[in-house]
């Protein structure tokens, strides 16, 4: 697969897939992609399936639907982890590309890798909406994005990491808008289930818990306790008992 310089960008081979975003209802082919076919030497044999055959056959089974959508953001997203970063989606080596997550013990990031969901996302589409109430953190594993900041945007590639705030509870709304310069595959991890896993290990969750929104049940009444206030959590960390309250 080569793009408009002419330069190649992936190679398939025997048993690979291409395009798998249409079934997605994302377009594809050169167009939006800006990638072409470039058969290096020899026949190819390719076996395909129309956009139109994959509708009327997905449609026979509605109950499964949900089952087959995300199988493929799940390939998708397992791609793009092992061609840009050398390891699988939902791997622990895939947790330690956020530096909120790095240094977080073994037993938690193998814990949190299976609570990553994968996301696909059409070209010029947002990511994430200033303001609309959310708590997930993403690993952009392939793509590139942008975040509207001021006058000047500030750019994403694969391997960054953006919403560590949102999923803290550090901020209970997106404060910039997200958006895809081309296709972007990620995958997100939501406050839920970050504070579902480290719940059960209290040592991470002292490094946390200063920070994170804990308070479930105040979330899901719209309550939220003066315990729950960022500057309250820092004097109540084990290290404040021996510093000046001025300092902290």
């Amino acid at each position: 697969v080569v793009n408009d310089e002419g330069e190649v960008v992936e190679v398939l081979g025997i048993g690979d897939t291409f395009n798998e975003q249409i079934l997605l209802g994302i377009p594809g082919g050169h167009v939006v992609s800006g990638l072409r076919f470039h058969m290096r030497e020899g026949p190819c044999e390719l076996q395909f399936v129309s956009l139109s055959v994959w509708e009327k056959v997905v449609s026979d089974f509605p109950q499964e639907q949900d089952m087959i959508f995300r199988s493929i953001r799940h390939t998708l997203a397992n791609k793009a982890a092992i061609k840009n970063h050398g390891t699988a989606m939902s791997s622990a080596e895939m947790v330690r590309m956020s530096p909120l997550l790095h240094y977080l013990s073994q037993e938690t990031i193998q814990d949190l890798a299976r609570h990553f969901e994968p996301v696909v996302v059409k070209p010029f589409a947002e990511i994430v909406t200033k303001g609309r109430l959310d708590s997930a953190m993403y690993i952009l594993l392939s793509g590139s994005a942008y975040m509207e900041a001021g006058k000047r945007n500030r750019e994403y590639s694969a391997g960054q990491v953006f919403g560590e705030a949102e999923v803290l509870g550090v901020s209970k709304a997106y404060n910039n808008t997200v958006y895809a310069n081309n296709l972007c595959i990620l995958a997100a991890l939501t406050s839920a289930d970050l504070w579902h896993v480290v719940q059960d290990h209290p040592q991470d969750a002292l490094l946390l818990e200063p920070l994170c929104n804990l308070e479930a049940e105040e979330a899901e009444n719209g309550e939220t306790s003066q315990s729950s206030r960022l500057d309250d959590r820092i004097f109540r960390l084990p290290m404040g008992l021996e510093v000046a309250a001025d300092f902290l």
